[in-house]
């Protein structure tokens, strides 16, 4: 007999968490999280009198097996390009939301391996090299260097999950 607004995947377990309901108290809430993990890098022409660069907004590119998208972002009135290189499908999910809000989230794991994203930055960086635009990073991008610079790129979802939380019309069980 009563409404809940919702506030996302984090702030609904918030929420459902101070109810301090007895039903809810049964049901897996935060339990689990889905999130992609992101790299960002910065690109800039490789010449300093480039006459054009790259005139996007926002672009999205995505693999065609669905394991990695890149985002390409333009710095305004500055020839530079933000790559995001981000998982993309998700095959595992090691996470969950504890009731003090605080995210504890595995990005990698044997199913979704750091080694995806270096395959993105090797299709990115051979694309964007060959328009003239170099990394700013000198750094080899290898598993390594996707592990230790990897941030959320804060999709969180699936802290509520169907026919565990709430069924197929969003209303709690």
């Amino acid at each position: 007999d009563k409404l809940i607004l919702t506030s996302g995947a984090i702030g609904n377990v918030n929420i459902l968490h101070q109810l301090n309901n007895s039903i809810l108290r049964n049901l897996p809430i935060g339990k689990t999280i889905f999130d992609h993990a992101g790299v960002n890098l910065f690109y800039q022409p490789m010449n300093s009198n480039w006459p054009k660069y790259v005139d996007i907004g926002h672009l999205q590119i995505r693999s065609k097996n669905l394991k990695w998208q890149i985002y390409l972002n333009k710095v305004p009135n500055v020839p530079i390009l933000i790559v995001t290189l981000a998982q993309a499908k998700k095959d595992s999910n090691i996470g969950k939301v504890d009731p003090n809000n605080k995210i504890l989230i595995k990005h990698f794991s044997e199913l979704d391996k750091p080694e995806t994203l270096v395959e993105a930055y090797e299709y990115v960086n051979s694309k964007l090299n060959e328009i003239g635009y170099v990394n700013t990073d000198s750094r080899p991008i290898n598993s390594e260097y996707i592990i230790n610079n990897s941030d959320s790129i804060y999709h969180y979802h699936g802290t509520c999950p169907f026919n565990k939380v709430v069924d197929k019309n969003c209303k709690i069980i």
